[in-house]
């Protein structure tokens, strides 16, 4: 039994001796993009669907159902890795806009009016046109703006247990380094125990 217990020993400190200079990376969750649509068909209600690299996010065809915003705005929030391809459809799927191919990622927030006649999408479909604005215009929705910070301490003790991205966690060294130390105990107290 002893035997077995320096081997499960050597084990675990030659895993801790490896493990060492690795650890986690924490890896970012995926950007916020926003985006208002303007129903200026006058559909009545609003449905997003995209494709790309990252799949169906809003829902296979015909996506998924927009937030009314009022005064004819609707609003949809993607988490996504990925520029955006997207299409839009009144609530059955027909009629449908044309598409917005490659929109950003890195924006945070997009404007869409949808309304006019369009040229056939690469499916021949026709549709009614979807015109992109990355800016608001007039009276148009925008999201609220973050709350101010209250102090910088508060900010900086908020963001010191947070880990950025493509930082090293040592988890697992640590994990493995606590099972060793409770190995070594286990090990010690039954080696006292025999003597005695």
């Amino acid at each position: 039994m002893k035997n077995l217990w320096k081997k499960v020993m050597v084990f675990l400190l030659a895993a801790v001796v490896i493990t060492a200079g690795t650890g986690l990376k924490a890896f970012a969750a995926g950007n916020q993009v926003t985006i208002h649509v303007k129903d200026g068909a006058k559909w009545g209600s609003m449905n997003v669907y995209n494709w790309g690299d990252d799949g169906e996010t809003a829902g296979v065809w015909p996506g998924t159902a927009m937030e009314a915003e009022g005064d004819g705005w609707y609003t949809y929030t993607f988490d996504t890795k990925v520029n955006l391809n997207l299409v839009f459809s009144a609530k059955p799927g027909t009629p449908q806009s044309g598409n917005i191919n490659d929109l950003s990622k890195d924006g945070k927030e997009y404007w869409i009016v949808v309304g006019g006649e369009a040229a056939d999408n690469d499916m021949g479909v026709s549709g009614v046109a979807a015109v992109l604005h990355t800016e608001p215009e007039e009276g148009w929705p925008v999201l609220a703006a973050p709350a101010a910070e209250s102090s910088k301490t508060d900010k900086a003790a908020e963001t010191s247990d947070v880990p950025k991205t493509g930082e090293t966690l040592s988890v697992v060294p640590m994990i493995l380094m606590a099972g060793a130390v409770v190995v070594f105990s286990i090990t010690s107290i039954q080696g006292r125990k025999k003597r005695a």
